[in-house]
C-alpha cells in the first residue's frame, strides 16, 4: 500500500509538471509549486529579477542582484513557447527581459522535481498566494 501511494504521488507530480504551460500555442513546460513540496516555513523575501528564457533547453531564470536563478513558478502559472509568454493564474503575463517581482524566497537546493538547466545552486520561488508584478521591458 505504501509503495502504491508513493508511485501514485510520483505519477501525480509528473503529470502536473507535464501539464504545465498550457497557454495558447505550443506549451512550454514549467516547474511549478503544484508539483513541488514547499518548505513548512513561509518564505517572506521579495523575489525580483529580469526574466530570461532558453527555448531550446526549456529553461527559465531570474537574473537578480544576487545572481541568476532557476525558478519554481507559483501554482497556475503556464507558458507558451513561440513567442514565449509566461501567464500567471491572475491572467497577468511576462515576457523575456520583463522585470518580475513578488513574495517568495530561495530554496538552498532544488525540490524533488525536474528543473531544466539546474546547476546545483539555490532556486528562486514565488509564494502561490502572493501577487506577482511585471514591469515590461522597454
Amino acid at each position: 500500500m505504501r509503495r502504491a501511494a508513493s508511485v501514485g504521488a510520483t505519477l501525480v507530480a509528473v503529470v502536473l509538471f507535464a501539464a504545465c504551460g498550457e497557454a495558447e500555442g505550443e506549451a512550454f513546460p514549467l516547474p511549478t509549486q503544484e508539483a513541488v513540496p514547499m518548505p513548512a516555513a513561509e518564505l517572506t523575501a521579495i523575489v525580483s529579477g529580469v526574466l530570461e528564457v532558453d527555448l531550446e533547453r526549456g529553461c527559465t531564470w531570474l537574473d537578480t542582484e544576487r545572481g541568476r536563478y532557476e525558478v519554481v513558478w507559483p501554482h497556475g502559472t503556464t507558458a507558451k513557447r513561440d513567442p514565449f509568454v509566461l501567464r500567471f493564474a491572475d491572467g497577468s503575463e511576462a515576457r523575456p527581459s520583463d522585470f518580475v517581482s513578488g513574495g517568495g524566497g530561495w530554496l538552498s537546493r532544488a525540490p524533488a522535481v525536474s528543473i531544466p538547466c539546474y546547476d546545483g545552486g539555490a532556486v528562486a520561488t514565488f509564494n502561490h498566494y502572493s501577487p506577482i508584478e511585471v514591469e515590461p521591458a522597454e
